[in-house]
């Protein structure tokens, strides 16, 4: 079930302030730049849409690890009542321009970090409002605008009365009324003739606007199941990198409490794996490399495809399941107990699999004609574990991996064969 609420922008940014409103940890930073910014500013200012945001509940069975939103310090160690699953970039470049009484830390249109406070003007922003974008302001941390490579001055806002004589109002006091107030004053006293009126347009085009804003928001129910969040989540982030299953359960298994209250500690999904990977790829270069965050060769993906083969076929012939199968569901529902126990069968699995590609003289990543091959192979050693070697065994695998390579079982959809090539290889 989902609710659609329309709230403030100013309760909505008080929510993430408070860590009320938090980000589960599958999530990616925040990486809006500056220009992005200004225009969503502009956007918030003229009442134009923002865009639905869409939270999940939290308190079901399905618990995330959470973070809050960057920027965002609140006091103690506050549990989130929302997860945020889209509108990051929006509400956390409204949350630091707009709230806090911090530059904020952005990059500009080449990528470099830079720190901008951000203004409106007044006079244009009282002007039609296809002027608006022109109207938003970013400056330096220090408040200085300079040119001719950081040598000339051009408008120095370090002081209140600077700020007034520029007619440029500091956006991060929106919402501080008291604060507002006294700015108010010293604008009016800059030049009272002028600006009484000029203020008066202000408040009502601009200041009133912001302070009225409304954000639409889904918000899922707690009963939301794992495989439907990922599947919004997927469909809602179209303009980021895809989420992928292993995020997911980096963040799944790092809020389970009864693993947290036994080991003091959560659980690093991602830890575990780099440690996998490096000591599969230390002995087996086929399986490539783990630098960075980036992988080649064998991925995180396909070592979890082999443990949820290996656990659906345990619970097929316990008569507790129905099929062997390692789809996206059965990633999403492998518990972390099961996880703990079946990796490390894995692992060897996957390094009896490095020596016998090492047989087929198949070294390198760029030797191994289907990656995706080595999934069912694991998988099956790591059920028959001894059983699968000897000569006989031997030849009926070699003849196994040569027919699906040269009859180009691998090279489309791979998840119906995982299941068929593990239940007839192993028998």
């Amino acid at each position: 079930m989902a609710a659609l609420d329309n709230l403030k922008l100013r309760d909505v940014l008080a929510d993430v302030a408070s860590g009320a409103l938090q980000l589960p940890d599958f999530q990616r930073n925040w990486k809006w730049d500056d220009d992005r910014i200004r225009a969503i500013i502009a956007t918030v200012t003229l009442d134009y849409p923002l865009g639905v945001v869409m939270t999940l509940q939290t308190g079901g069975a399905t618990r995330f690890r959470s973070r809050t939103l960057t920027g965002a310090r609140p006091e103690g160690d506050p549990k989130a009542e929302l997860l945020l699953l889209d509108g990051q970039q929006r509400l956390t470049s409204l949350f630091q321009a707009l709230w806090l009484d911090a530059p904020v830390e952005t990059s500009d249109s080449r990528g470099k970090p830079i720190e901008r406070w951000y203004y409106v003007d007044i006079e244009k922003a009282v002007g039609p409002s296809a002027d608006r974008d022109e109207a938003i302001l970013s400056v330096p941390a220090d408040k200085v605008l300079r040119t001719d490579f950081n040598r000339t001055v051009v408008l120095d806002l370090r002081t209140q009365e600077a700020e007034c004589a520029a007619g440029l109002f500091p956006l991060h006091l929106v919402f501080d009324a008291q604060r507002v107030n006294l700015w108010k004053k010293g604008y009016i006293k800059a030049d009272e003739e002028r600006n009484w009126d000029r203020w008066g347009q202000f408040d009502d085009l601009v200041l009133q606007q912001v302070r009225a804003f409304q954000v639409p928001m889904i918000r899922l129910a707690a009963s939301t199941s794992m495989d439907a969040v990922c599947a919004v989540f997927e469909r809602v982030n179209t303009g980021g990198v895809p989420l992928n299953v292993f995020e997911l359960l980096t963040a799944t298994y790092a809020g389970d409490p009864e693993y947290v209250e036994q080991a003091g500690d959560y659980y690093q999904l991602p830890e575990v794996w780099r440690e996998i990977k490096q000591a599969l790829a230390a002995k087996y270069p086929v399986f490539g490399r783990l630098e960075s965050g980036l992988e080649n060769g064998l991925s995180s993906i396909d070592f979890l495809q082999a443990i949820a083969l290996v656990r659906t076929w345990e619970r097929k012939e316990a008569g507790v399941g129905a099929a062997v199968s390692c789809k996206r569901r059965d990633l999403l529902d492998l518990p972390l107990a099961d996880f703990v126990r079946l990796a490390p069968e894995l692992a060897e699995a996957f390094a009896w699999v490095g020596d016998f590609l090492e047989r087929q003289c198949i070294i390198r990543p760029n030797d191994l004609p289907y990656k995706t091959q080595l999934v069912p192979l694991a998988a099956v050693r790591a059920i028959l574990g001894d059983e699968t070697e000897g000569l006989g065994p031997e030849e009926r695998i070699e003849q196994w991996y040569w027919c699906g390579v040269l009859g180009e079982m691998y090279g489309g959809s791979t998840e119906t064969r995982f299941t068929r090539d593990v239940e007839q290889l192993v028998g």
